[in-house]
């Protein structure tokens, strides 16, 4: 029983045969200097949280209602452990829009056609609006 459940064979195979050791064992000072030198030109940027519109999509603020929307179903069929066909049982609401909700493939939906599926799941939708000027004038 205390034996190894890993042949010998593939043992072999995951060699570096000239150290005789495993390749991913550790970092070789080459690759060290690699990563680091990666790390150090990376930039980070910050999005704007909507990233539709950090992407320069001309409907980035419907594209990402129906995401947040989208995700809140997503979140109720994880939660209750629903497969697409009891939520349809369950919601009177076609198997395939959830298969869509699911992949994501939105662009079927409407924002009030997301809303009403999440009111049959008996959730309250609260949508706070602020709207601003795309473009501000100098």
């Amino acid at each position: 029983m205390g034996a190894s459940c890993v042949s010998e064979k593939v043992k072999i195979r995951h060699q570096n045969s000239k150290t005789g050791y495993r390749v991913d064992s550790g970092t070789n000072q080459e690759s060290k200097r690699k990563i680091e030198k990666m790390s150090e030109e990376l930039e980070f940027v910050h999005g704007s949280g909507n990233l539709f519109r950090d992407f320069h999509d001309p409907n980035a603020d419907v594209l990402q209602m129906k995401a947040l929307l989208a995700a809140e179903i997503i979140g109720i069929l994880d939660e209750q452990k629903l497969s697409t066909r009891k939520a349809a049982k369950l919601t009177g609401i076609d198997q395939s829009e959830f298969v869509r909700i699911r992949k994501p493939d939105l662009k079927r939906f409407t924002i009030d056609r997301l809303i009403t599926i999440l009111n049959k799941f008996d959730q309250k939708v609260e949508i706070d609006i602020t709207v601003i000027p795309r473009f501000e004038n100098a």
